[in-house]
Formats: C-alpha cells, structure tokens, sequence
C-alpha cells in the first residue's frame, strides 16, 4: 500500500494487517518497528490513533489472543494457520477484547480482509474462530452467554486438515 492523501478506517486496517503479517515474518513486533513501517505507509499528518491503540493491545496482549486463537481453532496448531489468517484473527480480536470496538463491526472486516487478502474458505475459518472466541469471552465476561453474532466454526477442506491438522 503506497502513500495516499488521507486513509479511511477499512484501508488503515489493511494497513495494519499487513504490518502484522510483515512483523510476524521479521519476529519483530517493537515499537520501533511500527514507527519505521507507520513512515513509510502512513499519509504524512494523517491520524493513526487506530493504528496505535489496536497495535498497542494486540503486542501488550498477544500471549492471551494467540491462546484464544488456539483454544477456538480445535485441533489447529497456531503455527499452522496462514499468516494473514493469523493476522486478521489478532486484530480482530485486539479490536473487541481490548479496545472496545463492536464485535459485530471487527468480525465483519476481519472476515472480509481474510476473503480479499487470503481466499474464500479463509474467510469461513475466520468467522467460525472469532465467532467461537467471541461467546467464550462474552460468555467469561458475562456469566451468560451471548446471543450469537457470527457464524459456527467450520471444519476446514480434507486438504487443509491434512496439512493443519494435529494429530
């Protein structure tokens, strides 16, 4: 993504899920990091408070989000899940645990970034993870389950489970 003259809330997401990625594949998630790839990419004067509050809940949160991802993916290894699945998992999940961003709205993008940026089914794996994240959370931080807000959690394709699956 180059330089624009202003960036909606959608693209900055993109951004920041790209970064995410880019970060992953480093072993680099340092605030230095972020301020170099926010340079680069960023409109100069453009308001990266977003950016900054799910970057910062994401890093300062990550162990918790990577075991949620974990406990939902039944039978998936993290290190196993595409890297932009991966990605778009941890924001999503930085974006309605820790900032307070409707669930409804994150699980919305981050299904759609997945289906643009990965392929269809990994628009399916994602929605059925953040659903399943979703009503243990609420459910954790409720006592009382939620009304559902996404969809269930789908088996994925014999190929993928070949390559993904744990025994």
């Amino acid at each position: 993504m180059n330089k624009a003259d202003h960036i909606n809330r959608k693209d900055l997401r993109a951004l920041l899920m790209q970064h995410v990625f880019e970060a992953e594949a480093n072993g680099d998630f340092s605030a230095e990091f972020r301020d170099a790839f926010l340079t680069e990419y960023l409109p100069a004067g453009d308001e990266s408070g977003y950016f900054n509050e799910v970057w910062e809940a994401l890093t300062t949160h990550m162990q918790e989000i990577d075991t949620l991802i974990q406990e939902a993916s039944r039978g998936w290894k993290i290190n196993r899940i595409g890297k932009v699945d991966l990605a778009v998992l941890r924001i999503s999940i930085a974006e309605f645990i820790y900032t307070g961003l409707s669930e409804k709205i994150s699980i919305n993008e981050a299904v759609e970034l997945a289906k643009k940026y990965s392929d269809e089914r990994s628009g399916r794996f994602v929605n059925g993870i953040l659903g399943t994240v979703y009503r243990g959370w609420s459910k954790d931080k409720d006592g009382q389950p939620e009304e559902e807000t996404a969809g269930e959690t789908e088996e994925p394709a014999a190929e993928e489970a070949e390559d993904g699956r744990t025994e």
